[in-house]
C-alpha cells in the first residue's frame, strides 16, 4: 500500500499575523486503509519560513501524539508508519492538528480527520426486477455503505454501458435509459469500487424485461421517476458549494416519452417572475431527457427550479403536464473580511480582537490562543459581530490569537499576537484569598493586604463570574481587604480573583472557586392528576430545572385535602420517586393536590403555591367490594438465612353482606415512617399472604378488594413485629390505628385536632400529639408533645399565619403505645386585614363601573383575596349582599350587568384564607344613562353630580 497524504492548504502569511483558507468542505477528511502508511501534511510548516518557527507538534483529539509509529518529518508533517484500527479500541482514527511555534506564539493548522476506509459487503439500496414498455424511460439506482464514497457504475450483461443520448449517469450509482428498446432487456448489476480500501462489490442481478407496445399502451400520461412524490423534502433541496457544478436530476416516463422543460426563480430576482431555461443558455446544459447541469454555481444561481414534463394524447389532442420544484442552495466558504491585527496594550485595559466573517451558512467561529481553544467566560466575551473582548487584561493574556471559522463549504483562519505591557513598579497581586458563605446569595471575601515598596495601595478590584456560564463577568471595588459579594445566584459555582491598584495595576491573584449555598426551590413541580378509580388518584410530577431547584432535590412532599378544607394530609417520598397514588378518597368529591420539592435546606413554605383540583369519579356502589376483615399474626422467619428475621401472616375475608364480584386484591405495607411497599396484586381466590424478612418495629398493612367498577374500601391494621413469644398474636389493644386525623384552625394561635380509632379497636388510656412548625430554615424546628385523654384537643400558643405538622398515637401506658399516625398540616389564622383605603369608582359604560382601592397598610402578607360587596338596599345584612371575588394583587375591578340611573351601594374588604376583615363604609354609585362626553370629568365629579351623599 502506498503513502497517503492530506491535501495542502492555501496560505497567506505576514511576518507577524497571517491567515489561511480552504474550501474543501466542512470535514477535511483523509481516508486510509488498515496497515497503510499515511502522511498528514502540515501546510503551515511548509509555508512559514524555517527561520520563523521553532518546532512543530501534532495533536490527536487534542492530545499530543509522537511515538515510534507517529514520526515527525523534517518538513513538519506527521508520518503514521502503519494505520491501526483494532476492535479492542486501539485506533489511529481521530482529529489531528499541527501546531507551529513561532517567535510570537503558537499557530494551529486546520483540523484533519483521519478515518479508516471501508466498503460494506451488501448494498443498502438496489432496485427490484422491473418491466417496461418500449419507448418508456427507466431509472436504476444503487447505494452501498462506503468510506469514502465508492465509485458506482452499472453493467448490462457484464458490459459497461456507453454514455450517449439514451444512456446517462447524472450521479454515481444512478442510470437513466430513455426510449427503452428490446435490446435493453437483460441482466443489470451495480459495481462498487473503493480504491482507497482496495475493495469492490457487485450487486445481485436485476432483470429488466422490455415488452412491445400493445393497443392499451397507445398513451400513458407522464409520471416522474425522479423526483417523485415519495421523495423526502430534503431530496428536493440541493446544496452545492460555490464554484462546483450543480446537477439537478429530472426524469419522467410515459407514452409517448414526455418532453422536459425548466424554469427558475432566482433568490436575487424581484417579484414572482419565472425565467425559462433553454439548453445552451450560458452556464446551463441539459443532459439525457432533462437533467439540468448548472456549471460553476455562484450565489446568483441560488433559487427555485421547476422541472415540467409534458406530453400530448394523439387520440384526444389533450396535453398533460406535471411539475416538480427543487430548491438550489449555494454554499459559500467562509471569508474573514476583518481579521485580528497585532495588538500592543497595557495591563488592566480592555483588549479587542476582530474576526468579521462572511459565508453561507453562517460560519461557526472557534478562538484559539497559542493553539489551544479559548474558554469564553468571565473576562472573555464574544460580541454578536464576533469581536473577541478581554476586560481587565492580565499578563498571561499575552500570546498568539487565532480565529477559525467553519461551515459546510470550508474553513478560514487568521491570527495575530497580543502583547501585554506592564510597569516594573506594579504592585504584587493579593494573596491568601478566603471566603465565607453567608447565605444562598451572599459571600464574604477576604485577602491579605498588599504593601508595595515605592507606593501605597489605593484600591482593590474584585472580579467574579459563574464557572459554568458564558455570561459577562462582574466586578466591584473595595478600599480595604474584604468585600461582601451580594445578589449571587443560589447554589452556583463562582470563580473570583482580586487585583491591587497603586498608580499601576497588579496582575490578578490566584483564582478562588466557591459555591453559594443551597436554598428551597423557587417553584413547585408541574403536576398531573389521573383518577384510576373512584377512590384512587394517581399523582405524577416532573423534575425542576437547576435554576428552579436551587440545590440538590432530596425528596418530595405530596399534600392533599378536600376542596376548601383548611388542613391537608402529607406524605414524603424520596427524590427518585415521581409518582404516587392517593388512596381511600371519597367518590364524587373534589380534592386539591400539591407537590413540593425539597433540598437539604427544606421545602418551600409560601402559602401562595398552587393547588391542583380534581373531582373524583362516582362509582357503582352495588359492585364495589366492602372493606375486608383482616387479622395479623407475627411469626418467626422459617428460612435458615433469616433465622433472626420476623414475618407477618395476613388473613382476610370479605364481610357476609358483600355482594360485589371481586376481581382481585391489592396489599401493601410499610414500616413506621417509611415508604409503602407495593401494591402487591393478588388473585380473587387468595385469602392470606405472608410478609417476610422484617425487623422488630411497627408495621402498617393495608388490604382491599377491587372489581370491574373500581377499588373497594381499604382495611388498615398496625402491628409490632416483636411478639412476647413466638407464634403469638399481639393483643388488639396494642395495635391502635389512628385515622381521620383532622386539623381545624380556630384562631391566630390555636388549632383544633380531632381523630378516630380504627373500627373495632378499644379505647386507649390517653393519646400523645406530636407537632412542630414547618419551616425551611436549616435549624431543625423543636418538636413538641401534648397529651389528651379524649380523641380531640386544642393546640395553643402557636405563631400566627404559620404552618404546623401534627401526628397522634395512642397509649395504654407510658411504655405500651401504637405508632404515630400519618401527619397532617394546617395553617394558623393570620392577622385580620384592615380596611382597604381610597375606595372610589368611575363608570365605564351604561351598565358597568370600575371600582378602585388601595391595599391596606398592614396586611402581613396574609391577604388571599378581596371581596366586592354590592346591593340595591343599603340596609340589608351584609351577608345578603352580592359578592364578587377579586385576586389578592388587584387594586381595581369592574362590576357589570348594572342598570343605569339606579342607585347601588358598594363596599370592599380583604380576606385571609380563613376570614375577612372589616369592609369599607358603603359607597353609593349611580351610572348615568348617557355618560358625559368630556374625558376630563373624573370619578369624583361623576359621584358629585349623580350620587346620593
Amino acid at each position: 500500500m502506498g503513502v497517503i497524504t492530506g491535501p495542502p492548504i492555501k496560505l497567506r502569511l505576514a511576518s507577524i499575523s497571517g491567515s489561511w483558507s480552504d474550501g474543501v468542505g466542512s470535514e477535511w477528511t483523509v481516508w486510509a486503509a488498515r496497515g497503510s502508511n499515511v502522511v498528514l501534511e502540515c501546510a503551515l510548516a511548509t509555508t512559514i519560513p524555517a527561520t520563523d518557527w521553532f518546532n512543530v507538534t501534532w495533536l490527536r483529539n487534542n492530545v499530543s501524539v509522537l511515538d515510534r509509529r507517529h514520526l515527525l518529518t523534517q518538513a513538519g508533517h506527521l508520518n503514521i508508519t502503519k494505520m491501526i484500527h483494532r476492535r479492542s479500541g486501539t485506533s489511529d482514527e481521530g482529529e489531528y492538528r499541527c501546531l507551529v511555534t513561532t517567535r510570537m506564539g503558537v499557530i494551529t493548522g486546520p483540523p484533519v480527520k483521519l478515518r479508516l476506509a471501508s466498503l460494506s459487503k451488501n448494498f443498502i439500496l438496489s432496485p427490484c426486477n422491473v418491466t417496461v414498455v418500449t419507448g418508456e424511460a427507466l431509472r436504476l439506482s444503487c447505494q452501498i455503505d462506503s468510506q469514502p464514497n465508492a465509485s458506482l457504475t452499472w453493467t448490462h450483461e457484464q458490459q459497461r454501458l456507453p454514455q450517449d443520448d439514451r444512456y446517462t449517469t447524472p450521479y454515481s450509482g444512478v442510470l437513466h435509459i430513455t426510449h427503452v428498446q428490446r435490446s435493453d432487456s437483460g441482466i443489470y448489476r451495480c459495481l462498487a469500487i473503493n480504491t482507497v480500501a482496495g475493495k469492490e462489490r457487485r450487486s445481485s442481478a436485476i432483470t429488466v424485461t422490455v415488452l412491445d407496445r400493445g393497443e392499451e399502451d397507445s398513451y400513458k400520461p407522464p409520471t416522474f421517476l425522479f423526483p417523485n412524490k415519495s421523495s423526502s423534502s430534503s431530496s428536493k433541496l440541493l446544496k452545492v458549494i460555490q464554484g462546483e457544478h450543480a446537477i439537478i436530476e429530472c426524469l419522467a416516463t410515459g407514452l409517448p416519452l414526455p418532453t422536459i422543460s425548466w424554469q427558475r426563480k432566482l433568490n436575487a430576482s424581484e417579484g414572482d417572475v419565472w425565467e425559462d431555461i433553454k439548453n445552451g443558455t450560458k452556464g446551463m446544459l441539459v443532459i439525457g431527457q432533462g437533467t439540468l447541469v448548472v456549471s460553476s454555481v455562484q450565489t446568483s444561481s441560488a433559487g427555485r427550479y421547476i422541472c415540467t414534463a409534458k406530453s400530448v394524447n394523439s387520440a384526444t389532442q389533450r396535453e398533460a403536464t406535471i411539475s416538480q420544484e427543487i430548491e438550489l442552495d449555494v454554499l459559500v466558504s467562509p471569508e474573514i473580511i476583518d481579521p485580528p491585527k497585532y495588538l500592543d496594550t497595557l495591563l488592566a485595559k480592555t483588549a479587542r480582537l476582530n474576526c468579521s466573517v462572511t459565508g453561507h451558512p453562517t460560519p461557526r467561529i472557534i478562538w484559539y490562543k497559542n493553539g489551544q481553544s479559548v474558554n469564553i467566560k468571565g473576562r472573555a466575551i464574544i460580541t454578536p459581530s464576533n469581536q473577541f473582548i478581554f476586560t481587565n487584561s492580565i499578563t498571561s493574556d499575552a500570546g498568539m490569537y487565532q480565529c477559525l471559522v467553519i461551515n459546510e463549504a470550508g474553513y478560514a483562519s487568521s491570527w495575530a499576537p497580543m502583547v501585554i505591557n506592564s510597569s516594573e513598579n506594579k504592585p504584587d497581586p493579593p494573596q491568601n484569598l478566603h471566603y465565607v458563605v453567608l447565605s444562598s446569595t451572599s459571600v464574604l471575601l477576604t485577602w491579605d493586604a498588599v504593601y508595595p515598596s515605592n507606593d501605597k495601595i489605593k484600591a482593590y478590584s474584585i472580579h467574579y463570574f459563574e464557572s459554568e456560564s458564558n455570561g459577562v463577568g462582574l466586578q466591584a471595588v473595595s478600599q480595604n481587604t474584604s468585600h461582601l459579594l451580594e445578589n449571587l445566584k443560589t447554589n452556583t459555582k463562582y470563580i473570583v480573583f482580586v487585583r491591587a491598584y497603586s498608580n499601576f495595576a497588579s496582575d490578578q491573584s490566584e483564582s478562588l472557586v466557591f459555591n453559594t449555598a443551597e436554598d428551597v426551590p423557587l417553584v413547585e413541580p408541574s403536576v398531573r392528576l389521573i383518577p384510576i378509580s373512584p377512590t384512587v388518584l394517581r399523582v405524577t410530577w416532573g423534575k425542576l430545572s437547576p435554576e428552579q431547584a436551587r440545590g440538590t432535590i432530596i425528596g418530595y412532599k405530596i399534600h392533599w385535602r378536600k376542596l376548601n378544607h383548611h388542613y391537608y394530609h402529607v406524605i414524603e417520598v424520596s427524590a427518585d420517586v415521581h409518582e404516587f397514588e392517593i388512596t381511600d378518597l371519597h367518590p364524587g368529591k373534589k380534592y386539591e393536590v400539591q407537590v413540593l420539592a425539597g433540598t437539604k435546606v427544606g421545602y418551600p413554605t409560601k402559602n401562595d403555591l398552587s393547588w391542583i383540583r380534581q373531582k373524583m369519579p362516582s362509582r357503582n356502589q352495588k359492585n364495589i367490594p366492602l372493606p375486608p376483615i383482616v387479622s395479623l399474626k407475627v411469626i418467626n422467619e422459617t428460612s435458615e438465612d433469616d433465622s433472626k428475621k420476623l414475618a407477618i401472616k395476613i388473613d382476610w375475608k370479605l364481610p357476609p353482606e358483600n355482594t360485589a364480584e371481586v376481581e382481585g386484591y391489592t396489599l401493601k405495607y410499610r414500616r413506621q415512617d417509611r415508604q409503602w411497599v407495593g401494591p402487591i396484586t393478588l388473585l380473587p381466590t387468595q385469602t392470606s399472604f405472608t410478609i417476610t424478612g422484617l425487623e422488630a418495629d411497627w408495621y402498617e398493612v393495608q388490604v382491599k378488594g377491587y372489581s370491574a367498577d373500581g377499588d373497594g374500601g381499604a382495611t388498615e391494621q398496625v402491628v409490632h413485629t416483636f411478639p412476647p413469644s413466638p407464634n403469638t398474636t399481639l393483643p388488639p389493644n396494642t395495635t391502635w390505628n389512628i385515622y381521620q386525623l383532622e386539623a381545624d384552625p380556630r384562631s391566630q394561635t390555636s388549632i383544633h385536632l380531632s381523630w378516630k380509632l380504627a373500627e373495632g379497636q378499644e379505647g386507649p388510656a390517653y393519646y400523645t400529639v406530636k407537632y412542630h412548625q414547618v419551616s425551611h430554615s436549616e435549624s431543625v424546628a423543636n418538636t413538641m408533645f401534648e397529651c389528651s385523654e379524649t380523641p380531640e384537643t386544642v393546640i395553643t400558643d402557636l405563631k400566627p399565619f404559620s404552618t404546623y405538622e401534627f401526628s397522634v398515637r395512642a397509649h395504654e401506658s407510658e411504655k405500651v403505645y401504637g405508632p404515630f399516625s400519618p401527619p397532617v398540616q394546617a395553617i394558623t389564622m393570620g392577622k385580620v386585614p384592615t380596611t382597604p383605603k381610597d375606595f372610589s369608582y368611575e363608570p365605564t359604560d351604561a351598565s358597568t363601573i370600575r371600582l378602585k382601592w388601595a391595599m391596606p397598610q398592614d396586611t402581613s402578607g396574609s391577604i388571599q383575596k378581596y371581596e366586592i360587596l354590592f346591593s340595591l338596599d343599603k340596609n340589608k345584612p351584609l351577608s345578603a349582599w352580592e359578592v364578587q371575588k377579586v385576586e389578592k394583587e388587584a387594586t381595581s375591578d369592574t362590576v357589570g350587568g348594572l342598570v343605569s340611573n339606579t342607585e347601588y351601594w358598594f363596599s370592599i374588604r380583604g380576606c385571609t384564607a380563613f376570614e375577612c376583615g372589616e369592609p369599607t363604609e358603603p359607597l353609593a354609585a349611580t351610572i348615568p344613562a348617557i355618560l358625559h362626553p368630556d374625558p376630563s370629568i373624573s370619578a369624583y365629579n361623576l359621584c358629585k353630580y349623580n350620587c346620593i351623599q
